[in-house]
């Protein structure tokens, strides 16, 4: 199974919404997986594959993997990595024309001093 991760400076609800925003652009099929992720079937580069997204947190942002579960038939290696990268690449540039061209940048949590106890 392809994997790719991506980690991206925004905030985890602004990545979650930018990868349903894309998978509706790509009038993808999605619903929610059993490990809150988002599994889809999409036509990408003319191949209809399955794959899961799951979006979390990480230390300076958020960490966005993407999985391909099930590739269209006769997809090679390459043609998987490719696939997932364009999705990856697409949900990506979604978050850089919405969050930062409007000039709306990731800020980290506030510390609260909770970790501190």
């Amino acid at each position: 199974m392809e994997v790719m991760e991506r980690m991206l400076p925004y905030a985890k609800k602004n990545v979650q919404l930018a990868v349903y925003d894309m998978l509706d652009q790509m009038e993808a099929e999605y619903g929610d997986g059993e490990a809150k992720d988002v599994i889809a079937e999409a036509n990408i580069y003319g191949n209809v594959s399955k794959f899961s997204i799951t979006v979390k947190e990480g230390g300076c942002g958020t960490i966005m993997t993407l999985a391909m579960l099930a590739p269209c038939c006769g997809l090679s290696i390459p043609g998987q990595q490719r696939a997932l990268t364009a999705v990856a690449d697409r949900i990506t540039q979604h978050l850089e024309n919405v969050l930062v061209m409007k000039g709306v940048r990731f800020q980290p949590p506030e510390d609260t001093g909770a970790a501190a106890q």
